[in-house]
């Protein structure tokens, strides 16, 4: 069903579902996965219009760790994974990254927030579905790392 499956990834919690889901039901289908890392802008620190290198280098060293530490775990059961950190808005990273690979299926964490949040950031989850070209699956599923684990192995 899916030949090539892009999951959003930051090593947060929500991010980890994400991951778990997307290595499950690619395992299932046989598919290629993708992980992309998106460094947003408001990750740095930006002063009156500049944003200072050194803060948004810190932020990529500590993505790149976080996203080889995926690869890593994901390499030593076998299983082999494209991985891509970039810069940028998620909501037009995302179905950016996922034209330029052919992605069949996108999937993304899922993370409450309040009425307040959701004005200020506006419907990202929106904008998102809005401008994908494949499936979206907003992956809510916890599994534990132990259950994981167990699922993958060959």
């Amino acid at each position: 069903m899916y030949r090539r499956i892009l999951a959003a990834y930051d090593g947060s919690e929500e991010g980890r579902v994400a991951l778990r889901e997307a290595v499950v039901l690619g395992r299932r289908c046989g598919a290629e996965l993708h992980l992309l890392a998106v460094i947003g802008n408001e990750s740095g620190a930006e002063v009156e219009g500049r944003i200072y290198a050194s803060v948004l280098g810190q932020h990529s060293e500590s993505h790149e760790a976080i996203l080889q530490e995926a690869v890593d775990l994901l390499a030593a059961r076998g299983i082999g994974v494209n991985a891509l950190l970039v810069h940028g808005d998620p909501a037009t990273e995302i179905p950016a990254h996922a034209r330029k690979i052919g992605a069949d299926l996108v999937v993304v964490g899922y993370r409450r927030q309040n009425i307040v949040q959701r004005w200020w950031s506006g419907p990202k989850g929106a904008f998102l579905s809005d401008h994908l070209d494949c499936s979206l699956l907003i992956a809510r599923n916890e599994i534990g790392r132990d259950a994981f684990l167990e699922m993958i192995q060959n």
